[in-house]
Parts: structure tokens; C-alpha cells; sequence
């Protein structure tokens, strides 16, 4: 199995990291750990994962994944789609996010997904 490195800058850390805490409840949010396990799934699945690989992460009785659902080129540069899901307090959250690489900025971008 080869593994498709999709950018060779890590500009990924700053899209990250303006990502809100994670809550499941007024008084239920994933602690700092917990958050830094999941924003290097995100990370990780983002820049190294082929399409249907899914990162796992788990820390102190968090865990969840993130899926690159698909990959796809456009005029700017290209997309990645990827399913996130997470389990904390005997509760789930899941959604779908699409972020997009730029080549002409070096720097990945949140994108609209359809829904």
C-alpha cells in the first residue's frame, strides 16, 4: 500500500487550530488532550490518508475518526472531504467537512459542503 502525500507544506496546523472546543453538553467539552488527539487526526488524515483510510484517535475515554471520504481537483488547487465522527460521554457527534488546498497560497481552506 503506497500513501499519497498530498502537500509538502504543513499548513495545516493553522486551519486547525482556530477549531472550536468540542462540547456535548453545557458542562461536557473534550478536555485539552482530548482535543489535541482529535485535531492531529484531522491533521494527519488530511495530509497523509487515501480516500476511505480513516485515522482513529482516542484519549481519556474520548475517541472518534476521521475518514477521507474523497479527494477531488479543481482550478484552484484541490479538495479533501472527510467524515468526522467522535464519541465522549456516552454520546456521538459526527459530520462531514471539506477542506481545500490552494496552490496558489500554499495554505488549506474550510470549504461549503453541500448538504
Amino acid at each position: 500500500m503506497s500513501t499519497t502525500i498530498f502537500t509538502t507544506s504543513v499548513n495545516a496546523e493553522n486551519l486547525f487550530s482556530r477549531t472550536k472546543t468540542v462540547a456535548f453538553g453545557w458542562f461536557e467539552k473534550l478536555d485539552e488532550a482530548q482535543m489535541n488527539s482529535y485535531l492531529s487526526s484531522l491533521q494527519q488524515a488530511i495530509l497523509y490518508a487515501d480516500n476511505g483510510e480513516a485515522v482513529h484517535w482516542s484519549k481519556n475515554k474520548a475517541w472518534g475518526l476521521t475518514r477521507i471520504l474523497h479527494t477531488d481537483s479543481n482550478s484552484r488547487g484541490y479538495c479533501r472531504t472527510m467524515y468526522i465522527e467522535i464519541n465522549a460521554f456516552k454520546k456521538q457527534k459526527s459530520d462531514v467537512h471539506k477542506y481545500c488546498y490552494v496552490n496558489s497560497t500554499g495554505r488549506w481552506e474550510q470549504d461549503y459542503v453541500r448538504r
